[in-house]
């Protein structure tokens, strides 16, 4: 992705015994820099004018980010699992489409005469 977004990354960390550590291996090492160094980072949202949002959310008893990530003629919602280690990720995607119709202007009347003609 490229531009000069400002991005803001939400991860999760397990804690240990003695230290918080990353269950899953949010950099796939593919040369995307998804995670931009941000241990266990689940999603990125960019503020500056994206379709982006989250929440967390409790399904059933399980905690999940719910990361709705929206562009021109398709939404796409994902529930992700913070700690788990699969790379299986529930998502609904929501394609549209637009259709113009143009809008006429009202019929155009003789403008009124600023100055009528004064009564004798």
């Amino acid at each position: 992705m490229g531009g000069t977004g400002l991005f803001s990354y939400t991860g999760v960390l397990k804690r240990g015994n003695d230290d918080f550590a990353a269950v899953n291996g949010s950099d796939s090492d593919n040369g995307d820099d998804f995670d931009a160094g941000v241990p266990g980072a689940l999603f990125s949202i960019n503020g500056r004018g994206a379709n982006q949002w989250n929440h967390w959310v409790k399904i059933n008893g399980q905690v999940y980010a719910l990361w709705y990530n929206g562009q021109f003629g398709e939404d796409n919602l994902y529930l992700l699992r913070p700690f788990s280690t699969t790379s299986q990720t529930p998502a609904v995607t929501v394609r549209y489409r637009y259709t113009l119709n143009s809008i006429r202007s009202p019929e155009k009347r003789p403008a009124a005469d600023p100055q009528p003609e004064r009564r004798r």
